[in-house]
C-alpha cells in the first residue's frame, strides 16, 4: 500500500480492505512488500478516525491474515477461511472482531477502549493472552486452545465474557468488577484459575487444574452441576 501522512484517509461509513485476488495473503504492521496486501504501520496510520468500522478480507476471503503489533482509530474485524496468525498487540478504539480461526504466534495483548472482543471461531497456540475490553463484553464462540492449548489468558472486562464452547490454557484469570459466563462445559488449565467475577453456569460444568487452585472471588449461579477438580492445588 502507498504510504500517506497520518489521517489522511477519512470517512464515516464501512471501509473495506483486501487483495483483488481473494486468495492472497494479507499482513498487518509488517514490512512493505511481504504480502499482496501489506498494511505497515504508517499505512495504518493514514487511516484517520470516524469510519464506523475497518474491516480486512471479508466471508468469501481465503488468504490469510498475519497481525503484527497495530492500533487503529476504529473498530476492526478481521475475516478469512485461510486463518488468521497473531503475533502482535492490536488496539483500536472500537469493537474487535475475529471471525476465522486464529492462532497466537506470540504474547499479545488486545486492547478495545471499550468496545466488544469476539471470537467466532476457534483460538489455539502455546502463547500467552490478555485482553483490555473495558467495559466492553468479551465473547469466545468456538473451542479455545483445543489441539494447542494457550498460555496465560487474562481477561480484563467490567461487561460480561463468555465461554461458549471448551478452553483449555495453562491458566485463567477475570478482573472484577463484570460477569463471567461458562457455558460451554469444561475449563481446563495446568495452572490456576481464578474468577475474580461473579460467574453464572450455563450448562453442566467441570474446572479442571494440575494441582493447582481454583479461586471464586465472587458468587456461583445457575442450576447446573459444577465439578472442580485441583489434584492437589
Amino acid at each position: 500500500m502507498v504510504r500517506s501522512h497520518a489521517g489522511s484517509v477519512s470517512g464515516s461509513s464501512t471501509l473495506a480492505l483486501r487483495p483483488l485476488t481473494g486468495t492472497l495473503a494479507v499482513v498487518l504492521g509488517g514490512a512493505e512488500g511481504t504480502a499482496a496486501l501489506d498494511l505497515t504501520a504508517a499505512d495504518i496510520l493514514a487511516l484517520a478516525d470516524g469510519f464506523s468500522l475497518i474491516t480486512v478480507g471479508a466471508a468469501s476471503f481465503s488468504g490469510a491474515i498475519t497481525v503484527n503489533t497495530v492500533s487503529f482509530n476504529d473498530a476492526l474485524t478481521l475475516s478469512t477461511t485461510g486463518g488468521i496468525t497473531l503475533a502482535g498487540n492490536v488496539t483500536t478504539s472500537g469493537a474487535q472482531t475475529y471471525s476465522s480461526a486464529l492462532t497466537l504466534a506470540a504474547d499479545s495483548t488486545l486492547t478495545s477502549n471499550n468496545g466488544a472482543l469476539s471470537f467466532n471461531s476457534t483460538i489455539n497456540g502455546a502463547q500467552a493472552l490478555t485482553i483490555a475490553a473495558g467495559s466492553g463484553a468479551i465473547t469466545f464462540t468456538g473451542i479455545v486452545g483445543g489441539s494447542t492449548a494457550l498460555g496465560a489468558l487474562t481477561l480484563n472486562s467490567t461487561g460480561v465474557t463468555t465461554f461458549s464452547a471448551a478452553v483449555s490454557a495453562a491458566s485463567v484469570t477475570t478482573n472484577a468488577g463484570g460477569s463471567t459466563a461458562i457455558n460451554g462445559a469444561t475449563v481446563t488449565t495446568s495452572g490456576a484459575q481464578i474468577y475474580n467475577d461473579a460467574v453464572t453456569l450455563g450448562a453442566g460444568t467441570t474446572l479442571s487444574t494440575t494441582d493447582s487452585a481454583v479461586t471464586f472471588v465472587s458468587t456461583v449461579n445457575n442450576a447446573q452441576a459444577l465439578t472442580v477438580s485441583t489434584g492437589s492445588g
